[in-house]
């Protein structure tokens, strides 16, 4: 029987029956094993394997034990092999270069390195007891422990506590689909190669007992973590952030749980030299921060957002001096549309994630980066095509026809500038309103004159919105026709024509005309007398959006209108038989001069058909032709005379019109009570 104090018998037989005999004991190469340190014996085991460090009796004794101590990496360095058979090794020498090597050197007691062991493998962090293992041998703290503020080693070996970028980050979560904090951890720290040293560990994980699954071999940060922390760049500066979003090279790009977060982009690809960097207090406040860093910050989104209140934190009017809040900003400041349009309805979407870039609501209902084609006007409230997206249904108005001349964009403005693009029902709309997206009072530059006045309300005489823009007497609750004019001249615009011969903003000296003097006054029911026959409805937007021009024809070939709303049923005109007539070609006021006091003075039908050879006395009335195209007097046809002196004594003339006449105190029909009434 052998000498059953002699470990090598067993541990160290190169017979292999005599192995197999007792029980195919492990193997160890007793000179590579125990180094400078043992002596190459028996002797030497028992410096691990017994509890006295003597001989034992044999290897029944109880004094007899598993193994261990201090010294680590005696056992498990394969860049010094011991050749254990089965045992887990690390490459001690790229173990000593990693992020986590000599975290614990202020208890190595002479063992140097080993002491980085204990840290994870020891409960206490000290020097390990001969013969014994680490009480942690095979349930080493992982990632949490140390690294989270309630791990169970938190801060220990002065390591960081992480707040962001992981599983239930406090502010930034990354990998939160892994099954736990430790295997977001991994996901990054493991799973990328740049995260790891080099190194010659040819153990392919069977360590799993950090519950996540295979670990340790050549892939654990434990063992070969590499320090990565500023990845050579300023923590928290832009750069900073952009190399893991915004990196070309992709390095993490395999570990993005939400793609779109590979690349993300400026906050503006159209204002780019204005965007704010990362450090922003209001974005992720980064500064000098690293990515796990407590005062990293991801703006709540979820409640700010979709209030506009995060959005108005920097586009919005700083109360106190007057800028807006971010002082790189190149746009003007912004106000919810309305009031009651939040910015998210046009700029994100649903999703909100369309602030990396800003994008814009297009026409047919998407969101993209380029404002040239985004929503304008028109889109939303004379379309309901986007109705289903919007949290409100923006108020409808019909195709605009403020006049119905297809000239009112320019019928009035002489020299001036047209007032709008007659064929863009934007362009009308920005004349009127100017740019009121962004604008806390949708009505845009009528609300610098409205006054009292309301939206959207009934005709009614109380309401003066025509006179706040065609009345030089306006004056409504402090506010007065100077602050409309000022409101369009101030950004070098045509202003609306003015209709009682303002000595500025009225084209009287322009054909056609009329200077209104109005009973009772000016108000918006009186307007609508002449102005808004052609009205569905009684309330003031669909009015100023669908006025007439006041043509005789809108009244006076409607027989409901002339019967019921004037009670004029003898001054209805029977359109279609009108224009059969021989003077269906004829415009109204071809005979009938202009002025609505009785029609004001009337052509008779000698004035066109009466044949006299002396048109200056009353002789030969009743010589009459039938084509009165052909009758000329002077050289100049009969019916397109226009100047009375050409028949009547000019002084004669002068004096009368001197007193009476069209807008003047007594009007034409004073004396031309009838066609053929003469004076002497």
């Amino acid at each position: 029987m052998p000498n059953t104090t002699d470990c090598l018998f067993c541990h160290n037989q190169s017979i292999g029956t005599i192995r197999n005999g007792w029980g195919n004991a492990l193997q160890v190469n007793a000179s590579n094993m125990f180094g400078n340190r043992y002596s190459i014996s028996t002797d030497s085991c028992y410096a691990c394997h017994t509890r006295n460090q003597g001989m034992p009796v044999d290897f029944h004794s109880n004094e007899v034990v598993l193994g261990g101590g201090p010294g680590c990496l005696y056992c498990h360095n394969n860049s010094n092999p011991q050749n254990f058979t089965g045992l887990n090794y690390i490459d001690g020498a790229n173990f000593s270069i990693s992020v986590h090597a000599n975290m614990n050197s202020n208890n190595a007691s002479g063992y140097g390195i080993n002491a980085s062991c204990w840290a994870c493998h020891n409960s206490s962090g000290y020097v390990v007891a001969n013969n014994t293992h680490p009480d942690k041998r095979d349930t080493p703290y992982t990632c949490p422990d140390c690294h989270l503020a309630n791990g169970s080693n938190a801060g220990a070996y002065n390591a960081t506590i992480i707040s962001n970028h992981y599983r239930n980050g406090t502010n930034i979560r990354a990998l939160d689909n892994r099954t736990s904090d430790l295997a977001s951890c991994l996901g990054c720290h493991e799973n990328v190669s740049g995260m790891i040293t080099a190194n010659n560990d040819t153990d392919y994980g069977s360590f799993a007992s950090d519950g996540v699954g295979v670990n340790g071999g050549n892939m654990s940060f434990y063992h070969y973590g590499a320090n990565r922390s500023s990845f050579g760049m300023t923590a928290g500066s832009y750069d900073y952030c952009i190399y893991c979003h915004s990196n070309v090279t992709g390095e993490f790009n395999s570990v993005f749980q939400d793609n779109a977060n590979r690349s993300i982009s400026n906050h503006s690809l159209r204002y780019n030299s204005s965007n704010p960097s990362c450090s922003v207090s209001v974005c992720h406040n980064s500064t000098n921060s690293s990515l796990h860093g407590v005062q990293l910050i991801k703006p709540n989104i979820n409640i700010t957002l979709y209030n506009s209140s995060y959005c108005l934190s920097c586009h919005g009017l700083n109360v106190s001096n007057g800028a807006t809040n971010y002082t790189g900003a190149v746009t003007t400041y912004k106000e919810m549309h309305n009031n009651s349009v939040n910015c998210t309805e046009c700029h994100t979407g649903p999703d909100k994630k369309n602030i990396h870039p800003m994008t814009y609501l297009q026409p047919n209902g998407t969101y993209y980066t380029g404002n040239q084609t985004a929503v304008n006007c028109t889109d939303c409230h004379q379309q309901n095509t986007l109705d289903s997206q919007l949290s409100k249904t923006p108020p409808k108005v019909s195709t605009v026809q403020h006049g119905n001349s297809s000239l009112n964009s320019s019928f009035w403005n002489g020299t001036q500038q047209g007032y709008w693009t007659n064929t863009s029902q934007e362009s009308m709309c920005d004349y009127c309103h100017g740019d009121s997206r962004h604008n806390a009072t949708g009505l845009g530059r009528p609300s610098n004159w409205s006054g009292s006045n309301i939206m959207n309300s009934s005709i009614t005489s109380n309401g003066n919105w025509c006179a706040g823009c065609h009345y030089q007497g306006y004056s409504n609750s402090e506010k007065f026709n100077i602050n409309m004019t000022q409101s369009f001249s101030g950004v070098n615009l045509s202003v609306p024509p003015e209709i009682t011969n303002s000595s500025i903003y009225s084209p009287y000296n322009l054909n056609g005309y009329y200077n209104h003097s109005l009973t009772p006054d000016y108000n918006d029911t009186t307007c609508k007398g002449c102005h808004g026959k052609s009205l569905s409805a009684g309330t003031i937007s669909e009015f100023i959006h669908n006025i007439n021009t006041g043509l005789c024809t809108s009244c006076h070939f409607s027989y409901d209108y002339m019967n019921g709303s004037v009670n004029k049923p003898d001054k209805y005109v029977n359109s279609t038989m009108f224009s059969a007539s021989p003077h269906g070609s004829l415009a109204c006021e071809d005979c009938h001069t202009k002025g609505h006091n009785d029609i004001g003075a009337r052509k008779s039908c000698e004035d066109c058909h009466a044949y006299q050879s002396d048109p200056k006395n009353e002789t030969e009335r009743h010589n009459i032709t039938s084509s009165p195209g052909t009758y000329n007097y002077n050289g100049i046809n009969v019916v397109n005379i226009t100047d009375c002196t050409v028949c009547h004594d000019s002084s004669y003339y002068n004096n009368a019109i001197a007193s009476y006449g069209y807008n003047k105190t007594i009007d034409c029909n004073y004396c031309h009570t009838y066609p053929d009434k003469t004076y002497s």
